[in-house]
């Protein structure tokens, strides 16, 4: 299948909305740090209390494989197809 075939916007919205949907289910496993909690080198999000490290690990590649495919779309604005 060729990159900017006709197909292309239709996998890239595909792409975006997976990576969307993926980044809020894992940001439902996730403690929202407070201002003050948030300072310098620490961590804004970090997994809430009781949460499975299997679990948080296979929503983090989820997100990171849909991130991926979303990342295409950058390609929209720089070149023609």
């Amino acid at each position: 299948m060729a990159v900017c075939s006709t197909d292309y916007p239709r996998r890239l919205r595909s792409a975006i909305k997976q990576s969307a949907g993926t980044f809020e289910v894992w940001m439902q496993i996730q403690h929202d740090s407070t201002h003050m909690e948030s300072c310098a080198l620490v961590p804004t999000v970090w997994a809430r209390d009781g949460q499975d490290s299997a679990i948080i690990e296979g929503l983090e590649l989820d997100f990171a494989e849909a991130a991926g495919l979303a990342a295409c779309a950058v390609r929209l604005s720089r070149r023609p197809c």
